[in-house]
């Protein structure tokens, strides 16, 4: 069997490596993944200008869109965390029912052996940067130390 020369790609990363070390081979690789990553989105820009040429249907989505489904997503994300509060409200005792005027639930604290209720909280479950509606101002306002915020990102929405 005879030798074989390795290919240019080959060489082009075992040179940098043997001659200046490791780090000039960590930033070569980082160089070629950049590179073809710049030449994908080129060459999806450029599958995109030629199915407009000739339309055949496909069009990028409008900012429009995009902001719905932006929208859609958070409100998936906040339900996501409302359920695992809730969750996790009634793990820990306490009786949860779902309000969704001002908050979002009431949690309750009963006692154990005469089954009165011993304390009511108005819970608002708020998830990333969200703020508070005014009607939620206004409910907090109302029933003072009564109403809980609590911030909560959902565990497993970003693995979907």
């Amino acid at each position: 069997m005879g030798s074989t020369l390795p290919s240019p790609v080959v060489a082009f990363l075992i040179i940098p490596f043997t001659v200046l070390g490791p780090r000039a081979m960590k930033d070569t690789s980082i160089y070629i993944i950049n590179n073809f990553a710049k030449k994908i989105i080129y060459f999806k820009e450029l599958l995109y200008a030629f199915m407009g040429l000739f339309d055949f249907g496909y069009k990028p989505p409008t900012k429009k869109q995009r902001k719905r489904k932006t929208v859609r997503r958070n409100q998936a994300r906040g339900r996501a965390a409302e359920d695992q509060a809730m969750t996790r409200d009634t793990m820990l005792g306490y009786e949860v029912k779902r309000t969704g005027r001002g908050h979002d639930y009431v949690r309750r604290r009963r006692d154990f052996l005469t089954g009165r209720v011993t304390r009511t909280e108005y819970i608002e479950v708020k998830s990333g940067n969200a703020v508070l509606s005014p009607l939620q101002k206004k409910t907090r306002k109302k029933k003072k130390g009564h109403y809980k915020i609590i911030r909560e990102d959902p565990l497993f929405f970003d693995l979907y």
